[in-house]
């Protein structure tokens, strides 16, 4: 009786035996391990370069407000390296975005080579207005567009003076009693000094004043 419990129970500890052994981690895992996902390696964002201001301080003046004419401040920008323009034979003496909020800037600009090239890329702001409906004609389809306005109180003026007679030479720009057209191209055929002023609201613009580049002998 005593040898059969005996017997009995050696059957159940080798069963007890087998089933651990189908339990146990894998090998190269400890009990304190956890199997974890890799990580996403995470895309690194390099921000765009911010474009700088192109100033030759040897032949313009930033000032504000407007100068007297004839009169010359001694403000000057720091001197920057000079730029020549791609594919022609000028020399960029001004190149910056400006963004007008019923604001303006005012330059005296010597102009030792003429002519002087004043070339000016206007972004104005506006609004997007979805419109929807149903044709009324044909298979009578339903229709969604945008259309985008521009903001009535968008206006931008370039005025050129001379700055020794405060002569008008020239005066253009966007909106009020000016064109739509975003581009323009100004140019002043004479050496000289002038007083340029840019002035505007809701409107960004891109300007940039070349002159010839300087021949060397």
């Amino acid at each position: 009786m005593i040898m059969r419990h005996i017997g009995f129970l050696l059957i159940i500890c080798a069963m007890l035996t087998f089933a651990a052994g189908c339990t146990a981690p894998p090998p190269g895992l400890s009990e304190q391990q956890e199997i974890e996902a890799s990580p996403t390696p995470t895309a690194t964002v390099v921000p765009a370069a911010t474009p700088t201001a192109t100033i030759h301080s040897d032949l313009v003046t930033i000032v504000t407000p407007q100068p007297v004419p004839g009169e010359t401040p001694d403000l000057r920008t720091p001197a920057q390296e000079t730029i020549r323009a791609p594919g022609i034979n000028r020399t960029i003496i001004y190149s910056q975005t400006n963004e007008f909020r019923f604001n303006e800037i005012t330059l005296i600009v010597t102009v030792p080579r003429a002519p002087l090239i004043i070339d000016l890329d206007m972004t104005p702001e506006g609004f997007t207005r979805v419109k929807e409906g149903t044709s009324r004609y044909g298979e009578r389809r339903d229709y969604r567009y945008q259309i985008y306005h521009i903001s009535g109180n968008v206006w931008f003026e370039c005025t050129v003076e001379d700055a020794e007679t405060g002569t008008i030479i020239v005066r253009d720009g966007f909106g009020r009693t000016f064109s739509h057209d975003s581009r323009r191209e100004i140019i002043i055929r004479r050496p000289g000094t002038y007083n340029v002023t840019f002035s505007g609201n809701l409107v960004t613009v891109d300007i940039l004043m070349s002159i010839p580049e300087e021949l060397v002998n």
